[in-house]
C-alpha cells in the first residue's frame, strides 16, 4: 500500500481507480465539503471503500456502534466520542 498526500480537490487521478482511500478529519475543512466528497466518490472504484471521519464521527465511533449498537445517552454524556 502506498500513501498519497495532496489536495482532494486537485487529485490527478482517473475516476473509479482506487479500491481504498482514507480521509481522517479533512472533509470539514473545505468551504464546499460536498465538492470534496464528490471528488472522493469519483476516484473510488465501484465496490471500493473510503472511510472518512469528521470530528464527531471517527473510526472509534464506528467501532463502538458495531460493538454495542446504537449510541446510548450514557456514552454521549461522558463525552466519549
Amino acid at each position: 500500500m502506498t500513501g498519497i498526500c495532496g489536495n482532494i480537490l486537485e487529485m490527478p487521478f482517473k475516476n473509479n481507480i482506487f479500491q481504498f482511500s482514507y480521509g481522517g478529519g479533512v472533509i470539514e475543512h473545505f468551504k464546499d465539503a460536498q465538492k470534496a466528497v464528490n471528488k472522493i466518490y469519483h476516484v473510488t472504484a465501484v465496490g471500493g471503500l473510503t472511510p472518512n471521519t469528521v470530528p464527531c464521527l471517527s473510526l472509534s465511533t464506528i467501532y463502538r456502534v458495531l460493538l454495542w449498537g446504537k449510541y446510548s445517552r450514557h456514552s454521549w454524556n461522558k463525552g466519549s466520542y
